[in-house]
């Protein structure tokens, strides 16, 4: 353990967990209720057992892919910085979610969705190596356990 007068002053700490307990949350119920319902509207469309799984099982497949590439990527760049905006264009990708339906008739949606799903796994790769990489660096090595 590190000396308490090493530490960032308590004021910091509180805010710092506090911006990560609220990001995790919003993200958790923005997360959470799209991945639900995604599949269940994208199959009343009718997509196919491909579209379907490419929806489920892409984004993992593109972060095996593109996990080191972006591992060394993020060690060039500032990490807080780098994380905040990489966590606004995964983010957007809901609200384009959110219009597709507006823009594009029901069966070119599908498609658009597999595809949006996809190219969201590119910055959340980041996001999410990034994400653990700022919780190392902005979350004392004592608090850790309490705060995950």
């Amino acid at each position: 353990m590190s000396n308490l007068n090493e530490l960032p002053p308590r004021s910091l700490l509180r805010r710092n967990f506090r911006a990560l307990y609220l990001d995790i949350f919003g993200y958790g119920i923005l997360a959470g209720s799209t991945l639900a319902f995604l599949n269940v509207y994208v199959a009343r469309l009718g997509a196919s057992n491909i579209e379907m799984g490419l929806l489920s099982a892409g984004p993992a497949l593109i972060s095996l892919f593109i996990a080191i590439p972006i591992g060394r990527w993020l060690e060039q760049r500032p990490l807080i910085r780098t994380t905040y905006l990489t966590s606004i264009w995964f983010r957007l990708g809901y609200v384009n979610m959110v219009l597709l339906p507006w823009f594009l008739p029901p069966v070119t949606q599908i498609g658009a969705y597999v595809l949006l799903v996809l190219i969201m796994s590119i910055p959340g790769t980041a996001l999410a190596i990034g994400f653990n990489a700022t919780l190392a660096a902005t979350v004392p090595a004592e608090w850790r356990a309490h705060v995950v």
